[in-house]
């Protein structure tokens, strides 16, 4: 029997963990065993350095006989730090498991000078662990291709803790409508199409926006458009309200372009696994990563630019809209249970152990 951790680093600015994608994985994972590692890290090297060898003799390093397997969400510590972590440790039968968040070099550093660098290193660090969790197989081919040595799997989806007994149900239950909803960063600066969308004529269609940063100035001449306020990740399902969520990056209506545009491409965007909580079906770009996963399950409908949306709202009828609600309350049921990080991390536990002869291990 293997004991099981998520190494969850502290710096003095904060608990990385703390929004919302990376908490719901702790949280999924307790349920089952698993045991939270908190590993403090100053600001100087030496300290750093230290401290990590303190954290690994109190946390890990206590029953030296008993394997052990490790969850590290990325990204998080510099990996030059990371091979200090391994090396103290590794020596006790230690299995480490990289689940990726972002791949920065994507999201930030596409279409930049030192892209091939940024590539190079960052596949650098990501072949220090033992398996690597990717968001998709996209993702997963895109990692393969440019020189990951890891056992890579897919995650497929993030899940999403609710409190479902808060949730007023009315996504689930409602029909169909002509409102689309966009939640998240609304800054001109995060989601620039937002505030194009006045170049396109809808005369049905209606988009509710909810989050942070909202610039009302600019949208003082848009009758399509409403700002529904602001409310904590967890709260969100409870109080969304529409037909369609927006899963949308980047700089035009027309395509999803620029950094955040062109990393749809390859990930998992959130915001997806928020709709699905909600029980609202989505609308994604047709070259996102997740438009196949969409498409599989019947669980909402893909377009290649923002001027089709109306068009292809109005011609799902009602049987059709059913049938992508009663989907997404069926992954909804999943992902609020964790189902697809307790799946992916049983895949790799029956690996490890059929490496090593073993009975299986359930998460």
């Amino acid at each position: 029997m293997s004991e099981k951790f998520i190494a969850d680093f502290k710096t003095n600015y904060g608990f990385n963990a703390d929004f919302k994608a990376k908490s719901d994985i702790d949280f999924f994972l307790k349920q089952n065993q698993f045991n939270r590692v908190l590993i403090y890290h100053g600001n100087n090297k030496f300290e750093k350095i230290i401290s990590f060898f303190i954290n690994t003799i109190r946390n890990i390093v206590k029953s030296r006989n008993k394997p052990k397997i490790v969850i590290i969400q990325y990204p998080t510590v510099k990996s030059s730090l990371f091979k200090i972590y391994k090396k103290c440790i590794n020596k006790n039968n230690t299995i480490f498991i990289c689940l990726i968040h972002d791949l920065e070099c994507i999201r930030l550093g596409w279409n930049t000078s030192n892209y091939e660098y940024k590539i190079k290193n960052e596949i650098k660090a990501l072949n220090l662990y033992d398996y690597v969790i990717s968001h998709n197989s996209k993702m997963s081919k895109w990692l393969k291709d440019n020189g990951a040595k890891s056992s890579v799997l897919n995650l497929n989806l993030f899940d999403y803790k609710v409190n479902l007994k808060k949730n007023k149900g009315s996504n689930m239950e409602s029909g169909k409508m002509n409102s689309i909803v966009y939640a998240g960063n609304l800054s001109s600066k995060k989601s620039y199409f937002l505030y194009k969308l006045n170049q396109l004529e809808f005369s049905t269609v209606k988009f509710c926006l909810y989050g942070t940063n909202f610039e009302k100035n600019k949208f003082l001449n848009s009758s399509n458009i409403e700002y529904m306020g602001f409310y904590d990740a967890a709260e969100l399902p409870t109080v969304i309200q529409g037909s369609y969520g927006l899963v949308w990056d980047g700089d035009d209506v027309f395509e999803c372009s620029g950094n955040t545009g062109n990393y749809m491409r390859y990930n998992n965007p959130h915001k997806l696994s928020l709709y699905i909580a909600s029980g609202v079906p989505v609308i994604v770009w047709n070259q996102a990563a997740i438009a196949e996963f969409v498409e599989f399950n019947n669980i909402g409908i893909v377009i290649s630019n923002l001027s089709e949306i109306e068009e292809k709202v109005r011609n799902i009828n009602d049987e059709q809209y059913k049938i992508m609600k009663n989907n997404i309350y069926e992954l909804s049921k999943k992902i609020v249970k964790g189902y697809y990080i307790k799946n992916v991390i049983n895949e790799i536990i029956s690996d490890i152990n059929l490496e090593n002869g073993e009975k299986k291990d359930e998460v």
